[in-house]
Parts: structure tokens; C-alpha cells; sequence
């Protein structure tokens, strides 16, 4: 993860003020749902986690990923204030890594029920990436983990350049 956090930072400095701006966006759009999360009377003494944002054909991608970790850490932010708790990106990883929850780039519906019993989460925040040549469309559920019910949604769009759709 590290190595693909370092990669995006290098390609943004290479595109200079266009890079920097597309950040800044994601940056803004992540708090903005995060405070959206954080007003859901759901997650109240509850406990959350982020997984990868996959794209249409449910493959893990770099992007998908740096967008997962900058929902997560604008989630983790808010956590405090709003009242629920965060499992790290890390322990997620771990869960996911030992119990061999995911087997090449296949989606496994039963991900979410899973990740909830092994790291203790009660709601997953998931997301789709869908690119439409000069934007990308991002999805972005919350999932009770227990019963697989989507309890909130939203959707945005980014601008994309050629730089950020190679990741």
C-alpha cells in the first residue's frame, strides 16, 4: 500500500497544478462523505471499515485503493466526533490476507459478511469506479455487514486525466 501511496504522490507532482487539483478534489469529496457517514444515526457506537474500490469489472486497481485509504482516513477523522470507531486499513489487509478472503481480482459476495465477523466491523464502505473518458464516476455504499443490507449510498465524479487512468 505504501508503495502505491508513493507512485500516486510521485505521478501528482510529475502533472503539477492539474495533479495537485484532482488531489484537492479528492481530498474535499472524501471529508464531505465522510461527514455524510457521520450524521447516520446507524454508525453511533458502531464500528467501521474500508475496503478497495473496485472498478466496473470488479478489479482491484491502484486508484481504487488510494481512494479507499482517503475515505478512510477522512472517516477516521470524523470518527471521534461522530461517535463510531475505525478498523484500520492494516488489520482490513491482515483479515483479508490470512483468512484468503480474496482470490485473484474475483469478488466474493459474501466479502463484507466475512470482513465483519473476522475484523468486528458492523458496517463495510465500499465503493465502485467506473471511468467515462475525461471523469471518473465513484459509487459509495455502506454495508451492514451482518445482514449485507446497503444502509447509505452516495455517488460523485472526479475529473480524470490520462496520468491518474494509467493507475
Amino acid at each position: 500500500l505504501m508503495t502505491r501511496i508513493v507512485g500516486f504522490l510521485a505521478l501528482v507532482t510529475m502533472l503539477g497544478p492539474a495533479g495537485t487539483a484532482w488531489a484537492q478534489d479528492i481530498t474535499a469529496v472524501s471529508r464531505a462523505v465522510a461527514t455524510k457517514v457521520g450524521e447516520l444515526g446507524e454508525v453511533k457506537d458502531r464500528t467501521l471499515a474500508v475496503v478497495d474500490f473496485l472498478t466496473s469489472g470488479d478489479r482491484m486497481t491502484e486508484l481504487g485503493s488510494f481512494l479507499a485509504d482517503q475515505f478512510g482516513v477522512a472517516l477516521t477523522g470524523r470518527a471521534r466526533a461522530a461517535g463510531y470507531k475505525m478498523v484500520t486499513r492494516r488489520e482490513l489487509c491482515q483479515a483479508i490476507r490470512e483468512n484468503k478472503f480474496w482470490v485473484d481480482d474475483r469478488f466474493d459476495p459474501e466479502l463484507h459478511r466475512k470482513l465483519g465477523k473476522w475484523t468486528q466491523a458492523d458496517f463495510i464502505v465500499s465503493g465502485r469506479l467506473t471511468a467515462l473518458q475525461r471523469q471518473l464516476a465513484v459509487s459509495v455504499r455502506l454495508i451492514d455487514s451482518a445482514t449485507l443490507a446497503e444502509v447509505w449510498a452516495d455517488s460523485l465524479t472526479l475529473a480524470l486525466d490520462d496520468g491518474l487512468r494509467a493507475l
